[in-house]
């Protein structure tokens, strides 16, 4: 162990892990843990994005409720119902004469 004056502690340089501290340390500040790192910030993107996603199925879900889908169902039914018991159209006759115009 080499002994070291407390002028030289003063001196030394600073990594930046002992500059801005532990995770831990600044989640107390904040809602969402802090990523520190290249992994966790990709982990805690991933998470966010999978957060966002399932609270926009829930709001979806809420959205529809039971009566929304009966009626839904029933009108599906009705239209389709409506298309068969119509008769069929008559099928278009297709032109086939062709005019050719003189060149001037």
């Amino acid at each position: 162990v080499i002994p070291v004056s407390g002028k030289q502690l003063e001196s030394r340089l600073v990594r930046e892990d002992d500059e801005t501290g532990d995770a831990e340390e600044l989640e107390q500040y904040v809602e969402e843990k802090v990523a520190l790192g290249k992994k966790a910030e990709k982990e805690q993107k991933r998470l966010r994005k999978a957060g966002i996603e399932e609270r926009i199925m829930e709001v979806d879900f809420e959205e529809e409720d039971d009566e929304y889908i009966q009626w839904e169902m029933e009108a599906i039914k009705k239209g389709g119902h409506i298309l068969h018991s119509l008769p069929p159209l008559p099928p278009k006759p297709f032109k086939t004469t062709l005019s050719v115009d003189p060149v001037p």
